[in-house]
């Protein structure tokens, strides 16, 4: 059993194929990568905090304390992120910086090119 949260790449595979049968836009608002930019996101976005909590010299002071939730707007259309926060206010995601809501075409086609 998968998780809500977790990605299905073989049911994303099959509704991009589906979708370019279809005609339907690779990257503009609402196109097939918009769902795959988003995982890309959320998952750069907890492996930072992962990548923080792992540096802090006392990891009992410093631990994760919920999500942040942002509007962030892309080629792809607006996303809605959740950024993970920690207890300290320490963590400062680096793909997408606090108060940043759009997405720049140069981190977009980064993404788009792993």
């Amino acid at each position: 059993m998968t998780n809500e949260n977790e990605f299905d790449f073989g049911a994303f595979k099959q509704a991009a194929i589906k979708s370019l049968y279809e005609g339907k836009p690779l990257t503009c608002e609402n196109g097939l990568f918009a769902p795959l930019l988003k995982h890309f996101l959320k998952s750069a976005l907890e492996g930072g905090m992962d990548g923080q909590l792992a540096q802090t010299r006392l990891p009992e002071q410093n631990r994760r304390n919920g999500k942040t939730t942002k509007q962030v707007k892309s080629s792809a259309g607006p996303l809605e992120l959740q950024t993970p926060r920690d207890r300290t206010g320490s963590y400062q995601p680096q793909i997408v910086p606090k108060r940043q809501i759009f997405l720049t075409p140069q981190l977009e086609q980064k993404v788009l090119s792993l």
